[in-house]
């Protein structure tokens, strides 16, 4: 934590920055950097983009850990990533990529594939966040339903490439210094984050859930609490969140049903989000 003291010259308030700062985002005289007011009032002072973007390409065998290893560079913000799939060939590794939502095959043979990873502006943090929710209710409605298993393994593998991006989004939007112009904080993206990996586990439950005729109605309440629960998070609504938590616990004395009980809990881990 470093001090400074306010100069005034003419009209305007002034404050140097640090030269360590400077330095080692290699700013000098003449560099152009973005302001903004982070909720409790701080002031954010970055570059436009404090990472360089660079075409790195990877190549990774495609064994019992493929999977991970391909999170690792997807993640990392490889543009292209190789996947040696002589390593493991009864994998599904086409199967596998379908799940990312800016990943498009390139090039492929028996021993390999190449992907190529495209960075997407077109959709923002919330964006994504709000369709994962809206999808996480239609999983609600085809557990009610009784919906086949495959109709609600497509529903959540839709969902899961939202997720992906989401991740992707709020790493770009650290990484690259977005948060200088954003119109959200750093706090509340990460939030974000956090209800995001919360709405993919409760996608997780419902796409396996098989539902009794006696259980439909605590799956109903516990959507409608759901829905009331994410609410709060979305509009900051603290105030209307307290009551959610009492109510949490009476919706759960009546429910029976061991994953409806599940979805309630991970409700209200929704809702104790809210600030």
């Amino acid at each position: 934590m470093k001090e400074r003291k306010l100069q005034e010259i003419g009209k305007s308030l002034l404050v140097t920055v640090p030269k360590e700062w400077a330095n080692t985002l290699r700013l000098k005289k003449g560099s152009t950097v973005r302001m903004s007011v982070a909720d409790n009032g701080a002031l954010l002072i970055a570059p436009e983009f404090t990472g360089k973007v660079e075409n790195r390409k990877v190549s990774i065998p495609f064994d019992v850990s493929g999977e991970r290893r391909f999170f690792r560079e997807y993640f990392s913000g490889a543009q292209e990533i190789t996947l040696n799939i002589k390593e493991r060939p009864d994998s599904d590794a086409r199967s596998f990529l379908r799940t990312f939502m800016n990943v498009q095959l390139v090039e492929e043979s028996k021993d390999k594939l190449v992907v190529k990873c495209f960075p997407i502006d077109e959709l923002t943090i919330d964006e994504c966040l709000s369709r994962m929710f809206f999808l996480s209710l239609n999983l609600f409605d085809d557990a009610i339903a009784s919906a086949p298993k495959d109709v609600r393994n497509a529903t959540e593998e839709s969902l899961t490439r939202f997720y992906y991006l989401l991740v992707m989004q709020i790493r770009r939007f650290l990484s690259e210094g977005r948060f200088a112009r954003a119109q959200i904080s750093l706090i509340r993206a990460m939030d974000m984050r956090m209800v995001a990996e919360r709405i993919e586990r409760i996608a997780d439950i419902l796409k396996r859930l098989d539902v009794k005729r006696s259980e439909i109605g605590e799956l109903q309440d516990t959507k409608k609490f759901y829905k009331q629960a994410f609410g709060c998070f979305r509009e900051c609504n603290f105030n209307d969140a307290v009551p959610l938590w009492a109510a949490e616990r009476e919706l759960r004395k009546y429910i029976k049903s061991p994953h409806a009980s599940t979805i309630v809990r991970l409700a209200k881990e929704i809702s104790s989000f809210v600030r």
